[in-house]
C-alpha cells in the first residue's frame, strides 16, 4: 500500500470512528443534515444518511437548508477528513481531533478562532484536575528507569528492562494470572496525519487484530503540548481468548518523535493497581531534546 494510500485511510478512520454511533442512529431514518469536511479544507452541509457512507466514501445531498436544489455530490474516502451526519456546523469533536488543520471559508475559519479563543479561556481557568491517587510517590522507586529519550520511576518490586529500544516494567503475577506490565517506548514521528488521526487509527490496528476486540473506556481530550506536540490519555479493554486486558495508555507527540505509554493489567486486577499505574505515568518525563 503507498504512502498517500495509508494517509487516506488512516483520515477516513478517523471519520468512521466518530460517525459510526450516529448512523447507527440515523439507519432507516430520513436523512436530516450532515457535514463533509475535504482534506483541503472546504466544507460542504447537505443530507447524509447511513446508506450514503460506505468503505468507498459519503455521498452528500441536496436541498438542505437555504440550498433548495436537488442534487447529490460523491466524495471519495480518500478526500474526506472528517465527516458528521447528525450535524450542519462543526463540532467539538471536529475540533478535538483537527483543531490545527486549516479551513476554508470566512465562515468556518471564524468558527475555528471562535473555538480556539474558548479553549484557551478554559486552559487558563482549569483548576488542575489530577486526581491524588496520580501524585502517590511511596509506590514508585526514587531513583528514575532512563529510557530512550525519557525516564520513568517504575512501581517499587517491578523489573527493569529494555528489549531492542522498548522499556518493560513487570510486577508480579498473583492468583495465576498474568503479570501486570507498562511498555514506554519512542519512534519517529508520522507527520503525514495529525494526533487525532493517528490516535483513531492506532485504535482501528488494535481492534482488527485476529480474534481481539478493543473497547475504549474512557477518552480524554487531544491536549496542546509544546510546539506543534499534543498528548491524548485513553483507558481501553482488550478481549482475547476470553480474558479482559485493562490499558491506560497515553501517548505524546512531539516535534520528531512519538512517545508511548501503556500499562497493562487483567481486569480484575486493574482496581487494586490503578493507583500505582497513575503514579508511574505521572513520573514519566520526557528528555529536554524529547520535549
Amino acid at each position: 500500500m503507498t504512502g498517500e494510500r495509508r494517509r487516506a485511510r488512516g483520515a477516513w478512520a478517523a471519520g468512521l470512528a466518530a460517525g459510526a454511533a450516529a448512523l447507527g442512529l440515523l439507519a432507516g431514518s430520513p436523512a436530516r443534515a450532515g457535514i463533509v469536511v475535504l482534506r483541503n479544507g472546504e466544507v460542504l452541509v447537505g443530507r447524509l444518511a447511513a446508506s450514503d457512507v460506505s468503505e468507498a466514501g459519503v455521498t452528500l445531498r441536496w436541498p438542505h437548508g437555504a440550498r433548495t436544489d436537488r442534487g447529490r455530490l460523491f466524495l471519495p474516502a480518500e478526500r474526506v477528513r472528517w465527516f458528521d451526519p447528525e450535524a450542519d456546523t462543526l463540532s467539538d469533536a471536529y475540533f478535538e481531533a483537527h483543531g490545527d488543520a486549516p479551513l476554508q471559508g470566512a465562515r468556518w475559519r471564524r468558527l475555528q478562532e471562535e473555538r480556539r479563543a474558548r479553549q484557551a479561556s478554559v486552559d487558563d481557568a482549569e483548576v488542575d484536575l489530577v486526581p491524588e491517587s496520580a501524585l502517590v510517590t511511596d509506590v514508585l522507586d526514587w531513583i528514575p528507569t532512563p529510557g530512550d529519550g525519557f525516564t520513568i520511576r517504575k512501581p517499587r518490586g517491578w523489573t527493569a528492562e529494555e528489549q531492542e529500544g522498548l522499556l518493560v516494567l513487570r510486577g508480579p503475577a498473583q492468583g495465576g494470572r498474568r503479570a501486570p506490565r507498562i511498555h514506554v517506548l519512542a519512534a519517529p514521528r508520522d507527520d503525514t496525519l495529525p494526533p487525532g488521526d493517528q490516535v483513531a487509527l492506532i485504535l482501528r490496528a488494535l481492534g482488527g487484530l485476529p480474534g481481539t476486540s478493543v473497547e475504549v473506556v474512557e477518552q480524554g481530550r487531544l491536549r496542546a503540548a509544546g510546539a506543534g506536540g499534543a498528548d491524548q490519555t485513553l483507558l481501553t479493554d482488550t478481549r482475547v481468548s476470553g480474558r479482559t486486558v485493562r490499558t491506560l495508555r497515553e501517548l505524546r507527540f512531539r516535534r520528531a518523535r512519538t512517545y508511548l505509554f501503556c500499562a497493562y493489567a487483567e481486569a480484575a486486577d486493574f482496581p487494586r493497581l490503578e493507583e500505582t499505574l497513575r503514579a508511574a505515568l505521572a513520573s514519566w518525563e520526557l528528555s529536554p531534546g524529547g520535549r
